[in-house]
């Protein structure tokens, strides 16, 4: 056992016992404050925001990998390219699968990276953290040189283009989840598994932490059998649920998908060629053993519904009708 040391004589006065005390108080403090950070230091960084601080500007929602250079392009790539301070999250539903093994969806992961640091003109170097919401958790990707760049993965099971779903995923698929003939998706690496409610959850806690001034997703506007691809819509049918419930005042687009390439062309020369390079950046890196080819949507962006929303003051009721337009849209 410890003896407690007796004071020597000089230690009695009051000028040095109360310049003692100040010393072990301060003492006190310091292991205090070691002690929290230590602890505080150790928690996993729960929102992306948490690291840069970065809220405001722009957030896409799009159900594919490639989905958001096809049909939001030029305009995303004028933000990565011109809007230098702006932030910019793209969130990334699912895994664009196609009913393959992780090989591909993870090679389409990392095209999107190339494709956005090409578009952004800075080193192709992402990091790691995550977002952490009604008890999911999901992978957020930051472009190192540029931290207002971040993508979100969910790497939920592509549900191919009539909503069928593949053989190697159960046949799970966003439309069947939103019209009630799944419960519930579980995303293919195993991560999360999300009901439609959780989903929209989800993407409302990542528009709350974001706070965007605009958000942009493909077509909410037109029914599924359209033409387009089935996650298109459904993609957009929950972000447009999920936008009226956001707590921030912001301005939604609706971009056409598949269908525009009955349109005419309206993509400029110049933008054409940027879209065009940003595309085979990502293509180099997600699709190798194809060969290089010019899709129409290269060509073409066209929008289908621009509405401000105001931020929400108490949960929006949830469009259950999600195959149909809304209202005034």
């Amino acid at each position: 056992m410890l003896q407690r040391r007796q004071p020597a004589p000089s230690d009695r006065s009051p000028a040095r016992a109360t310049r003692r005390r100040s010393l072990l108080v301060a003492g006190a403090l310091t292991l205090l404050l070691t002690a929290c950070g230590s602890v505080l230091g150790s928690a996993p960084r729960a929102t992306p925001s948490a690291a840069g601080g970065c809220t405001g500007g722009s957030l896409q929602v799009v159900a594919h990998q490639d989905d958001d250079l096809f049909f939001m392009s030029p305009d995303l790539l004028h933000d990565l390219g011109i809007q230098r301070e702006r932030c910019i999250r793209t969130v990334f539903l699912t895994a664009g699968d196609a009913g393959y093994g992780q090989d591909y969806w993870s090679a389409r992961e990392r095209g999107m990276e190339a494709a956005y640091a090409e578009a952004a003109k800075v080193p192709d170097t992402w990091e790691s953290s995550s977002f952490t919401a009604s008890g999911h958790q999901v992978l957020v990707r930051t472009l190192v040189p540029r931290r207002t760049v971040s993508l979100v993965f969910l790497r939920l099971p592509d549900g191919m283009p009539g909503g069928e779903g593949s053989d190697q995923q159960h046949h799970q698929s966003l439309p069947k989840l939103l019209d009630g003939r799944i419960p519930d998706m579980t995303a293919v690496d195993g991560s999360a598994t999300y009901t439609a409610a959780g989903l929209r959850d989800e993407l409302v806690a990542l528009m709350d932490d974001a706070r965007p001034a605009l958000i942009r997703t493909t077509d909410f506007v037109h029914p599924i059998g359209d033409g387009d691809h089935g996650d298109h819509h459904a993609a957009a049918y929950l972000t447009r649920d999920a936008s009226r419930r956001a707590d921030v005042e912001h301005r939604i687009l609706s971009y056409q998908g598949y269908p525009v390439k009955d349109k005419p062309k309206n993509v400029g020369a110049d933008d054409l060629a940027l879209k065009t390079a940003v595309y085979d950046t990502y293509q180099g890196f997600a699709l190798p053993s194809e060969p290089m080819w010019r899709p129409a949507w290269l060509y073409r962006q066209y929008v289908v519904a621009d509405t401000q929303v105001p931020a929400a003051t108490a949960p929006a009721s949830v469009d259950t009708s999600p195959y149909r337009p809304g209202p005034g849209e």
